[in-house]
């Protein structure tokens, strides 16, 4: 008896099960996508990573907006703190 197909999960943790264009599974191991799903999520990707470097700037044009009034180690913690909000919101998400 021939192994069973595994069942892969998505980006967003959900079972995928490959299927033909008619509906059927299939024994492929990964899913089937349209090119206007794959384009879905390259647009997708494009965002965050415009939305990551937009953040950098910010981040930057702040830091060297407070850099000459505070000192050096009060700072990184200012970043510190700022980033670890961020991350908080990301992951309570």
């Amino acid at each position: 008896m021939p192994p069973r197909p595994r069942r892969s999960r998505d980006l967003a943790g959900r079972r995928t099960v490959p299927v033909t264009p008619r509906g059927r599974r299939t024994r492929l191991s990964t899913p089937l996508r349209t090119p206007a799903a794959e384009f879905a999520a390259n647009l997708r990707g494009a965002g965050f990573m415009t939305l990551s470097m937009a953040g950098f700037a910010a981040n930057d044009a702040l830091m060297k907006a407070i850099a000459p009034e505070v000192g050096f180690y009060q700072t990184i913690l200012l970043r510190g703190i700022g980033a670890t909000l961020v991350m908080a919101l990301l992951a309570w998400r």
